[in-house]
C-alpha cells in the first residue's frame, strides 16, 4: 500500500510531521506500506490567475506551469493520503 502525506506547515518538520511519523510507525506494524512525504513549502506552487483557461480548453492549457501536476501525479499512484495543515486561530492555513 503507498500512503502520500502532504504537509501544508511553512515549518516543514514540526509537530504535524512528528504526528504523520507516528501514524507511519503505527501502520507499519499492521501492514507493508510505503510512505511518501510532500512538504509544500519545498514546492513551487503559483496562485491561480483566474484566466479560465483550464476550464474552458482544459488542464493542458493552464499558463502556470509549477510543481500542481507532480503532486497530482503522486495522489493519483496514492492508495491513500494524509493532508496535514497547522492550525492558525482556528482554522487550516493558507
Amino acid at each position: 500500500m503507498n500512503i502520500i502525506a502532504i504537509l501544508g506547515s511553512p515549518k516543514g518538520k514540526g509537530n504535524g510531521y512528528k504526528a504523520i511519523q507516528e501514524l507511519e510507525t503505527y501502520l507499519k506494524i499492521k501492514d507493508e506500506i510505503n510512505f511518501k512525504y510532500i512538504f509544500l513549502k519545498d514546492m513551487d506552487i503559483k496562485n491561480c490567475k483566474g484566466c479560465f483557461l483550464c476550464v474552458s480548453k482544459g488542464i493542458d492549457m493552464c499558463p502556470l506551469k509549477d510543481d500542481r501536476e507532480l503532486i497530482e501525479k503522486e495522489i493519483e499512484k496514492a492508495d491513500g493520503i494524509i493532508l496535514n495543515s497547522p492550525g492558525y486561530v482556528y482554522n487550516v492555513s493558507g
